[in-house]
């Protein structure tokens, strides 16, 4: 994702309400992508296995109910 936010000229040092939720948008997205990225990661590498598996475990064995 590529964003460009241009800040006036005429007020340097001033981001008007709209620039600054607009960075807020940008850097909000950068960090969910990389969540993303540190979550496909870490499945990848099994770092969840054991979890799902405990998980699968007490539901076979009636400790937990779908919903």
């Amino acid at each position: 994702m590529t964003a460009k936010i241009q800040v006036p000229k005429a007020t340097p040092g001033v981001v008007a309400a709209e620039q600054s939720a607009s960075f807020k948008a940008l850097f909000d997205e950068l960090g969910a992508q990389d969540r993303d990225r540190q979550l496909v990661v870490a499945v990848a590498a099994g770092r969840f296995d054991a979890l799902a598996d405990e998980a699968l475990r007490d539901l076979r064995e009636g400790r937990t109910t779908l919903r």
